[in-house]
C-alpha cells in the first residue's frame, strides 16, 4: 500500500478571495497531475465541500482516517497545508504524530511539502499563518453583521411569527399578528404562559413552526417555549436586536447567548404590532410571580414586581396582614435561609405609605418635566463618532502589524516569546477598543430628545392626579429601588426609608424619604 494515494479536498467561506483558486475542480486537476507525475496510484478521493478548516469533525476528513487506520492509505496528498486545516494546533498533531505514527507520506504541493524528503521547518508557521487567516475572515465575517445589525437589517434568516419577510425589513402578516396581539393580552390580565398555550391549542390554531411550514394537518400543540419566544421578542414593538449570540472561538462553532449589554437595538425599523407600553408591562409580569405570601391578593397590589432592594438588588415580595399590604425583600424572606444566616435586611415597606409618595413624586415629575432639558449637545455625537473612527484605523494598524510580525516570527527576526508577547498586548487593545466602539455607538443611537418626546406622551392627560392605578404605576416607572430604613430595621412606627425612581425613558428623576 506503499504508493496507494488519497487525495484530500477542502473548501470553504475561510479561504475568501482566494475560493476560486481554491475550488475542487481546480483542486482535483492539480492532484491528478502530480500523481501522474510522481507515478502514486489513486486509492480514493475525500472531498469536504463547504467544511471551515478549523473544525476537523468533517465527514470525509474522518472517512479517510478510518482507511489510514485500516491500513488501506500510504500516501496522503493535498493542494497546500491550509487544504489539511486552518487549526494550528490540530494540524500540528496530524503532521507531526498521527501521520508518522501511521506511516504516512504527506505531501502539500504549494507549500513544498514532502515527508520522504524529511521535516519542512516552514511547515509549522505555515500553519500558523493559515490560521490567522481563518481568524482575519472570522473578524471581517463578525464585522460585517455588526454593521448589518447597526443599519437596523433583519438579523434572523426567517420571520417572526406575526411577520413576514420584505427583503431585509419585516412586513406584518395580518392573520398571525392578531393571533400574537391576543397573547400580549391574556398575559397582562393574568393568565399563566401554559393556559395561553393551551388556549391556542384548543382552538386549533397552527403552531409557529407549522404556520410557516404550511402543514396541511397541523397538530396545533403550542408550547410554554413557543409562548415566551413570543413574549420576549422585541421585534414586536418594531426593534431590530442584533449580536444576541456570538462564536465563543473562531475555531468553534458553537455559539454563546450574550449579555443584554452587548446587544444592538435599533428602534423602530418595522411596524410595530404591540407598543412599547404594552410589551413593558408583560415584562414585569414575566418576571414577577403575582401570587403573594402568607394568603393571596384578590386585587394584584400595584406596585408587585417593580420593587428592588438597593442592597441585594432582589426583588420585593407582597405580604398580607389582614387589610394591610406590606412588601419585604425576597432575600430576607426566602425560606432557604434560617436566623442570621439571610443574605438581607427586610427592607420592610407599607404599601400605602409607598403609594402616597410614589404620587407625590409622580405629580411633582409631571409638573416640572420640560422636554427641552434633554437635548443632547451636537458636539458629543460628533466626539462619538470621531472616537469610533479612529478606533477603526487603530484597529486596521494593528491588523497589519500583526501580519508583518508573523512574517518577520517565520523568518527568525522576531523571537517566539517576544511574538506572543506582543500579540496578546494587541488582542487585549483589540478587545478595549471594541468595547469602547460599543459605548459610543449606544451614544449615537441613544437620542435623548426623543426618549423626552416618548415620555411626554406618557404623562398627557395625568397631570390631575389625584390617586395612583396599577396601570399608571406600570406605564410610568421601570422600578423603585428601596433602601433599608433611615431608622433601624427593628423600628415600625416612625421609620423613614428612601426611595429611587426610575422612569420611563427619562432614568431616575428624583428620590423621596418615605415614613411609615
Amino acid at each position: 500500500m506503499k504508493n496507494s494515494t488519497a487525495i484530500y479536498m477542502r473548501l470553504s467561506r475561510d479561504d475568501g478571495n482566494d475560493s476560486e483558486s481554491n475550488s475542487i475542480g481546480n483542486q482535483r486537476d492539480m492532484l491528478h497531475r502530480y500523481m501522474q507525475s510522481a507515478n502514486l496510484d489513486l486509492f480514493d478521493e475525500y472531498v469536504d465541500d463547504g467544511c471551515t478548516g478549523t473544525n476537523f469533525e468533517r465527514p470525509s476528513f474522518k472517512r479517510m482516517l478510518k482507511d489510514i487506520e485500516n491500513g488501506k492509505v500510504g500516501v496522503l496528498l493535498v493542494k497546500d497545508l491550509s487544504r489539511l486545516g486552518r487549526n494550528n494546533a490540530v494540524v500540528a498533531m496530524y503532521t507531526q504524530m498521527y501521520f508518522p505514527e501511521h506511516d504516512i507520506r504527506f505531501i502539500a504541493i504549494n507549500d513544498g511539502i514532502d515527508t520522504a524528503n524529511g521535516d519542512d521547518e516552514m511547515m509549522p508557521f505555515r500553519s500558523v499563518i493559515n490560521e490567522y487567516y481563518a481568524r482575519d475572515i472570522s473578524l471581517k465575517v463578525r464585522s460585517v453583521k455588526r454593521n448589518s445589525a447597526l443599519k437596523g437589517e433583519m438579523q434572523c434568516s426567517i420571520a417572526p411569527y406575526g411577520y413576514v419577510k420584505g427583503g431585509k425589513k419585516l412586513e406584518i402578516d395580518p392573520a398571525t399578528a392578531e393571533v400574537v396581539k391576543e397573547i400580549f393580552g391574556m398575559i397582562e390580565v393574568g393568565s399563566s404562559m401554559y393556559a395561553v398555550a393551551q388556549a391556542l391549542s384548543r382552538r386549533n390554531m397552527p403552531t409557529i413552526s407549522e404556520q410557516r411550514k404550511a402543514i396541511v394537518n397541523p397538530s396545533c400543540k403550542w408550547s410554554v417555549q413557543q409562548i415566551s419566544y413570543i413574549l420576549r421578542n422585541r421585534a414586536y414593538i418594531g426593534d431590530t436586536v442584533g449580536q444576541k449570540y456570538k462564536r465563543k472561538s473562531f475555531k468553534i462553532k458553537k455559539m454563546a447567548k450574550t449579555s443584554e449589554d452587548e446587544w444592538i437595538i435599533i428602534h423602530n425599523t418595522h411596524e410595530a404590532i404591540i407598543s412599547s407600553e404594552q410589551f413593558q408591562r408583560v415584562q414585569i409580569c414575566l418576571k414577577e410571580n403575582p401570587r403573594c405570601g402568607r394568603r393571596s391578593a384578590k386585587v394584584l397590589p400595584i406596585f408587585s414586581g417593580i420593587l428592588v432592594c438597593h442592597d441585594c438588588g432582589k426583588r420585593l415580595t407582597c405580604f398580607i396582614d389582614g387589610d394591610r399590604h406590606y412588601y419585604c425583600c425576597s432575600g430576607h424572606t426566602d425560606m432557604h435561609y434560617i436566623g442570621e444566616d439571610r443574605p438581607c435586611t427586610p427592607h420592610y415597606i407599607r404599601d400605602d405609605k409607598l403609594a402616597a409618595a410614589a404620587l407625590t413624586e409622580i405629580k411633582r415629575v409631571i409638573g416640572e418635566f420640560n422636554p427641552e432639558d434633554y437635548k443632547r449637545p451636537a458636539k458629543m455625537l460628533q466626539e462619538a463618532q470621531k472616537q469610533i473612527d479612529r478606533l477603526h484605523r487603530r484597529d486596521e494598524e494593528m491588523q497589519a502589524i500583526t501580519k508583518r510580525m508573523i512574517e518577520q516570527n517565520a523568518k527568525g527576526i522576531l523571537d517566539d516569546d517576544m511574538f506572543k508577547e506582543m500579540v496578546k498586548e494587541y488582542r487585549t487593545e483589540r478587545l478595549a477598543n471594541e468595547r469602547t466602539i460599543h459605548d459610543c455607538e449606544k451614544v449615537i443611537t441613544t437620542d435623548p430628545a426623543e426618549n423626552a418626546r416618548q415620555f411626554a406622551e406618557l404623562i398627557k392627560g395625568r397631570s390631575a392626579l389625584s390617586e395612583l392605578t396599577r396601570d399608571d404605576v406600570l406605564s410610568l416607572l421601570d422600578k423603585l429601588v428601596i433602601h433599608e430604613s433611615l431608622s433601624g430595621v427593628r423600628k415600625r412606627k416612625g421609620r423613614t426609608q428612601l426611595v429611587e425612581f426610575h422612569f420611563k425613558y427619562i432614568g431616575v428623576a428624583g428620590e423621596a424619604v418615605v415614613v411609615a
